[in-house]
């Protein structure tokens, strides 16, 4: 092996791993799959399956699109997955990775007075969430201006079921998410943009 490198944020981490030329590949692709595999069990529960890809010298991008225009961005980040998937059905295409645009993102907006009150915990927040099996893109628990990371994967369209988990009990009954909380249906906070014919696009 020439090179290993990783990076990683919140709920994505990569590894690269650089071989010296002449190397069986197909060879070592196994042996790494093998190697993620056995790791897999240290993983968290709620991981995703981890995946292995080679990356050739002759697999670079032979075409970048921009994509600009009257349009939302979230309009034109649904445009452009809409293309993706057609492309995608095309043979001779070896890949179409889609790059910017708005991502949905339900955020809970944690109230650290009515925690207190209620005695309930962030831990407490994220375990009910969690445990109540619902699909939603991710978000973020907001407690004194820090954020702590409640993702999960799926897609949530009516943030009602989100307010309706139970998160603890009193004398006089279940404390729920509304209780303690605001939910908000938006998008993820935009850390960057790029320009495109002097529009500023993310």
């Amino acid at each position: 092996m020439k090179m290993i490198s990783s990076y990683s944020y919140s709920g994505v981490s990569n590894i690269w791993l650089e071989f010296e030329q002449g190397t069986d590949m197909e060879k070592r692709m196994n042996e790494v799959r093998e190697k993620v595999t056995k790791a897999q069990y240290d993983l968290p529960a709620d991981a995703e399956t981890p995946e292995v890809n080679e990356l050739q010298s002759n697999n670079s991008p032979i075409m970048i699109v921009n994509m600009s225009g009257d349009y939302t961005q979230a309009e034109l980040k649904n445009y452009a997955e809409l293309i993706e998937q057609r492309l995608e059905t095309e043979t001779v295409i070896a890949d179409v990775l889609v790059i910017g645009g708005l991502e949905r993102e339900i955020q809970v907006h944690v109230d650290p007075k009515r925690l207190a009150v209620y005695g309930i915990s962030l831990d407490q927040i994220q375990a009910s969430i969690q445990a109540s099996n619902l699909n939603y893109p991710g978000g973020s628990a907001t407690l004194d201006e820090k954020n702590f990371n409640i993702r999960t994967v799926g897609e949530l369209e009516n943030v009602e079921a989100l307010n309706d988990v139970i998160v603890g009990y009193t004398q006089s009954g279940p404390i729920k998410i509304k209780d303690i909380a605001v939910v908000e249906n938006g998008y993820k906070e935009v850390e960057s943009y790029s320009k495109c014919q002097w529009a500023r696009h993310r």
